[in-house]
């Protein structure tokens, strides 16, 4: 399309059509039920652009949980290409029976303005189902473009004609037509950047590459909130709640510039009433939840389209975000749509690292709980294990490559963009983010494990299963067929499960319990699983890569160094080979990797927002240990195994403090090495705030003890059961007697000095536990309270006053004084 053409639209009309559609949907009455049933089968949601872009993440977001409401499958079919168009047409012509439905954007509603002939019609060819999100645009530029102002940006374009650039995502999308917009309604001539993807464009307007940009606020927000970008106005009815201090374009005379972007469900015409109105009244009461909320205001994922070698970049990349100085609520998924290798060879599939537990609250989307329904949920979940439900089509299996596919570099594991995970330690790149599924060939029970496969060839990688105590049910499976006599045994590596199944493989269940079970628990209906193409195991349908292969049980390979979560390099070890016999995937399938090593990591959050409610049941429900109030596994350095702090309430009493402390240390067999108690105004995620304690609150004549018998567990020289044996160490360093408060001034004065601290344009903070003091359970009578306010308030004279008539003879100074008492 041509400039030309877009210029020949009136502004009304291309305002009319960003809004039309997303308009139809939000006006959409939900019939009455008519009472048939629906759904009868599975519902596939068509998501016309690839996987990582906004549509795609919530229709995978979205999905599950229609799923669980609806006890059948839901799919994502990404059916990318002509700004969306294929998609849409292939919606257009499906059954109208409500089991297919479109999942697109704001560019849906500018197609008649953009083409002379579509196969289908926008409007009549489709049926509105329920809009899901919209968002304001707004102008940024780059901090360095001298303009204050929209009016400023339009006077300077007028200025240097033909010399500004702006980005946009692509041709004839909205954030390019609405720029279009800009510039016929200033008349001003500024030069238009395409890119591929919005964080493509996003990227070089935040490295200066080019001056401006159109975009939806909640996109761009981030950055002007960190002044990497400045928001010179916003292209809205009124003023943006968040940003009340950038004016509208209408403000500026501007008045035809109110555009808005927005995501929304469509069913092909005469898609039935009854399943219009359940979609409607379902997705928007999932809405309402506070995860998807936040989903939906960009917090969760980051996608990077710039070229990234996934051997020497990728993963030191994502680390920075755990060793940079970022919060952990500020940690996010990354998504790499551009991978290369060391030599440049370019990837088909997108990597994506931390989206299953990037931080806390990625971890509670994929469990679809809040923090504190967590344990309940597993709780639950493993005493009322979901049998799966076996299909015979799976989304897993719409590419199979077996036989001679499998050979020669760039094909078979060649293919797939798997990372390596310590650059200049590891010796290959090393599969991690796997549910690794093997049987028990006396019991036929299946067992999914979370362990590490380094490559070797196209079709072979060594797999490490642990052989220590309490280490993987795979190895015990191993055993059994070596006992056989069978030379092989059948093996599945899963790649991108869907999250409740991820999340059993590391959770050391039962071996006797099949993992899939508690992940239909968890999911709340059964998992969908499919026989495997080449060995005798069922997988999870809805996985993105499954590698099928036969492990030798006679002989084992060198493999390693590899970084280890325990945050050593694990020297090279003779492991277990596995001969690959299939790769199926998905066609729009996206590589998972773990970020694990030295924690925290995206490993470590896996298992300490698990492990830490568990351990706190234990103590409390199975041990009914009276006062305590929290268990937290120290995670920075410590692989979340070694240090446990326990919290208990102030005055709980000594022989429950001992219970707790020894509870917690024989919970697991490798976890919880020191195991240290501490009252509730001690922070156990601040190490200054542990050393506090142990410093001032511990006798070690009285406050320690060490037991001996403790087995290594998972550590540096330690992969193997070992002839010598560990110890553990545990401290009580609870107050034994009420103590004055912290030295810090109080939470109230700490934020007024922020707030000038800002004013300043000083550096940004980013306070450290405890940044403030309470006298909340403190041994501070009101006497000093009072003087306290009066210090603070300048009337410290008052108190002088009042010290002067108690002045007392024949003390020794440092003699303690109580107010009140003689």
């Amino acid at each position: 399309m041509t400039n030309r053409r877009a210029n020949s639209w009136s502004l009304g009309h291309l305002a009319q059509a960003f809004v039309a559609l997303a308009a139809a949907c939000g006006g959409y009455a939900a019939a009455q039920d008519s009472g048939q049933a629906w759904p009868t089968r599975t519902v596939q949601i068509v998501v016309p652009f690839t996987p990582g872009t906004g549509a795609d993440i919530l229709s995978r977001t979205l999905g599950p949980r229609l799923a669980e409401r609806w006890k059948v499958a839901v799919i994502t079919d990404n059916r990318p290409g002509a700004t969306g168009n294929i998609g849409a047409d292939f919606v257009s012509k499906a059954v109208p029976d409500g089991h297919t439905m479109l999942l697109t954007a704001t560019a849906f509603g500018m197609t008649p303005t953009l083409y002379r002939k579509l196969p289908f019609d926008p409007v009549k060819s489709f049926r509105p189902v329920v809009i899901i999100a919209t968002s304001g645009v707004a102008l940024f530029v780059h901090p360095q473009l001298p303009v204050k102002s929209a009016r400023d940006f339009i006077q300077f374009a007028k200025r240097h004609p033909g010399e500004l650039l702006y980005s946009s995502p692509g041709n004839g999308g909205p954030q390019h037509l609405t720029m279009e917009l800009l510039k016929l309604e200033a008349g001003i001539n500024i030069v238009h950047v395409p890119y591929k993807s919005l964080a493509g464009a996003m990227t070089d307007l935040i490295g200066g590459h080019v001056q401006a940009m159109i975009s939806a606020l909640q996109s761009a927000a981030p950055y002007v909130r960190n002044g990497r970008l400045k928001m010179l106005a916003v292209m809205m009815a009124e003023r943006s709640p968040a940003f009340p201090e950038v004016p509208t374009m209408k403000e500026l005379g501007l008045a035809n510039l109110e555009v808005y972007t927005w995501y929304g469900l469509f069913g092909p015409a005469g898609a039935p009433a009854h399943a219009v109105a359940r979609v409607n009244t379902e997705v928007n009461a999932l809405l309402q939840q506070a995860d998807i909320r936040e989903l939906l205001g960009n917090q969760g994922l980051l996608t990077i389209d710039r070229p990234i070698d996934k051997d020497a970049v990728l993963h030191p990349l994502v680390r920075w975000q755990y060793v940079g100085g970022v919060e952990e609520h500020e940690r996010k998924a990354f998504l790499f749509t551009n991978v290369v290798d060391g030599r440049g060879r370019k990837y088909r599939f997108p990597v994506v690292v931390g989206a299953y537990a990037g931080n806390r609250a990625i971890y509670c989307i994929g469990m679809r709980a809040k923090p504190e329904e967590v344990q309940p949920k597993w709780d639950h979940a493993i005493a009322n294990p979901v049998a799966p439900r076996i299909v015979t089509k799976a989304p897993c299996q719409e590419v199979v490559i077996q036989g001679a596919a499998l050979k020669g570099e760039g094909n078979g594991l060649d293919s797939l963009p798997i990372p390596v995970s310590t650059p200049g330690f590891d010796s290959a790149p090393t599969l991690t983010a796997t549910n690794v599924i093997t049987k028990d060939p006396e019991t036929g029970t299946q067992n999914h494990g979370t362990y590490r496969a380094g490559l070797k060839a196209p079709d072979r990688c060594v797999i490490r299963m642990s052989t220590r105590v309490g280490g993987a049910g795979g190895y015990q499976h191993y055993l059994k067929h070596q006992k056989r006599g069978s030379k092989t045994m059948p093996c599945a590596i899963v790649l991108g499960a869907p999250p409740c199944v991820a999340f059993v493989a590391p959770m050391k269940l039962p071996l006797d319990l099949d993992e899939i079970g508690v992940a239909g628990a968890v999911a709340g209906r059964p998992i969908n699983v499919v026989r495997a193409k080449t060995v005798d195991l069922l997988v999870p349908a809805e996985a993105e890569i499954v590698i099928e292969g036969l492990i030798d049980t006679e002989y084992l390979e060198p493999e390693g160094p590899f970084g280890e979560s325990h945050g050593h390099i694990a020297p090279e070890e003779f492991n277990m080979p596995m001969r690959v016999t299939a790769i199926t995937h998905r066609k729009d399938a996206i590589v998972a990797s773990y970020l694990s090593q030295v924690t925290p990591s995206e490993s470590s959050a896996i298992k300490r927002v698990s492990y830490e409610p568990m351990f706190l049941s234990h103590l409390r429900t199975t041990l009914g240990i009276r006062g305590v109030k929290r268990v937290t596994l120290h995670e920075r350095m410590t692989a979340l195994r070694r240090i446990a702090i326990v919290t208990v309430e102030k005055g709980t009493p000594r022989t429950e403090i001992w219970r707790a402390l020894t509870g917690a240390s024989s919970f697991k067999a490798d976890c919880g090495k020191i195991c240290i108690a501490v009252n509730e105004d001690i922070d156990p995620d601040n190490s200054d705030a542990l050393m506090w304690a142990i410093a001032f609150r511990m006798d070690p004549s009285t406050d320690l003890q060490v037991l001996n018998y403790r087995s290594p567990g998972h550590g540096p020289e330690r992969e193997h059961e070992a002839d010598r044996e560990d110890a553990t160490l545990l401290m009580d360093a609870t107050m034994k007697e009420d103590l004055p408060p912290l030295a810090l001034p109080r939470q109230e004065y700490m934020e007024r000095a922020r707030k000038v601290w800002e004013e300043l344009g000083l550096p940004g903070l980013r306070p450290q536990s405890p940044w403030f003091s309470s006298p909340a359970g403190a041994d501070w009578p009101p006497q000093w309270e009072e003087a306290a306010k009066r210090a603070a308030s300048g009337r410290y004279l008052e108190t002088g006053r009042i010290s002067e008539k108690q002045k007392r003879k024949g003390l020794k100074p440092e003699t303690r004084f109580r107010p009140g008492k003689k």
